[in-house]
């Protein structure tokens, strides 16, 4: 896990911090698990089939698992933080009082896990959409960041308009 943003100012309080859930990845790492088993199923009769087939199932599964985690977001009281990347580190970040809306999207299979999604959409010319994917608790997380938008635009005394 990433340690809380040094940027983050005193008064700032992180509401969310983590990596996408690894059920998203679950249909991946059920076909790693099958390649390891095919592997050691044919590994009675040859080590090639054996260790092909192991090595690839397991090379699999900590991909799919690296690029969870590759993933990280911040939901603080002033900023969505969203950093993504193993060798090169991208940081996008949003202010709460640019969000113009947060829609909760719950897939079935996810749901029956806790999990979903949260879509924001904003006014900030470079993140148009956000999608913050896998998430815990997203009822919850959404309305604490449905909270915070609130707030911080009354902090900043911003008011938002929608022009037909």
């Amino acid at each position: 896990m990433n340690p809380p943003s040094p940027a983050a100012t005193s008064s700032e309080t992180v509401l969310y911090a983590g990596s996408p859930h690894v059920m998203l990845k679950i249909g991946w790492l059920i076909l790693a698990a099958l390649l390891c088993a095919a592997g050691v199923g044919l590994g009675l009769k040859s080590h090639v089939a054996f260790w092909g087939l192991t090595v690839v199932g397991i090379v699999l599964a900590m991909v799919a698992i690296l690029q969870q985690k590759a993933t990280y977001y911040e939901i603080t009281s002033e900023r969505i933080r969203i950093k993504q990347g193993l060798l090169t580190r991208r940081t996008e970040e949003t202010e709460l009082y640019r969000v113009k809306d947060a829609t909760l999207i719950e897939p079935f299979p996810l749901r029956m896990f806790g999990l979903g999604h949260i879509e924001i959409s904003s006014n900030d010319e470079n993140s148009h959409s956000i999608i913050l994917r896998g998430l815990a608790h997203p009822q919850s997380v959404r309305e604490a960041l449905r909270q915070s938008i609130e707030a911080c635009r009354e902090r900043k005394r911003v008011r938002v308009t929608e022009v037909e």
